[in-house]
């Protein structure tokens, strides 16, 4: 069999910024929670290897990107905030217009989950009541930090109710409906800071606590599928 993470970099960097992600080898996940009413039912689903960034995007690496600040996002290192999803597609347009390379997006919901399931290191900032510099918090195994308890990350998946099948449309970038977010926030109660838990929101919506992490497709068409 061959081995799908073959010949593929352990980290890759965003062309003109200092954005990182890391290599996530994919597998198998039981995606949901039965305890949570919008995560039932919990369901098997089978995710490709793909890339994530190692933190959420930072105020500086908008601005790099931008060219100016997010409107009421703080500043430096702490995570660009007040970011709808459709600015957020906005910021990844114009990353992948670089002549360097492109390819990112945002993660699906399928591969956020994926990627926050696996081990510990996380340390929650919702007794902060402000959102930490990225980066700061523990490292999970596969060197993410801050997927927990910092800002909401944006997700492309619509919100329609499980089980999760890629193929009915829910990862369409054009089709009208609340979209996923993921993680919690700085502010949130410990019940909230949990890898299956599904927040729907409006696309326009800006908010403090929103913000976005990048993904790109290992090779080729990268989206998670259905196991039977």
């Amino acid at each position: 069999t061959p081995d799908p993470l073959a010949g593929l970099a352990r980290e890759i960097r965003a062309p003109g910024t200092d954005i990182r992600l890391v290599l996530i080898p994919g597998g198998e996940i039981t995606l949901g929670a039965e305890e949570a009413p919008k995560s039932r039912p919990a369901h098997s689903v089978r995710v490709k290897p793909f890339y994530l960034g190692v933190h959420e995007v930072t105020a500086a690496q908008w601005r790099s990107v931008m060219g100016a600040a997010q409107s009421d996002s703080p500043d430096g290192d702490l995570p660009a905030t007040g970011v709808s999803w459709q600015e957020a597609l906005v910021f990844i347009e114009k990353l992948n217009a670089q002549p360097e390379g492109g390819g990112f997006r945002l993660p699906t919901e399928a591969e956020w989950e994926f990627a926050a399931r696996t081990g510990a290191g996380e340390n929650p900032a919702f007794e902060l009541r402000e959102p930490r510099p990225a980066g700061k918090g523990g490292a999970n195994p596969f060197g993410l930090h801050d997927l927990f308890g910092n800002v909401w990350e944006w997700c492309s998946s619509l919100d329609v109710p499980y089980p999760y099948r890629p193929a009915d449309g829910r990862e369409s970038l054009s089709a009208p409906g609340m979209r996923i977010l993921r993680g919690g926030g700085y502010f949130d109660i410990p019940e909230w800071i949990t890898p299956a838990l599904r927040h729907g929101e409006r696309p326009d919506r800006k908010l403090p606590w929103i913000g976005l992490r990048l993904a790109r497709d290992a090779r080729g068409t990268n989206r998670p599928s259905s196991r039977p």
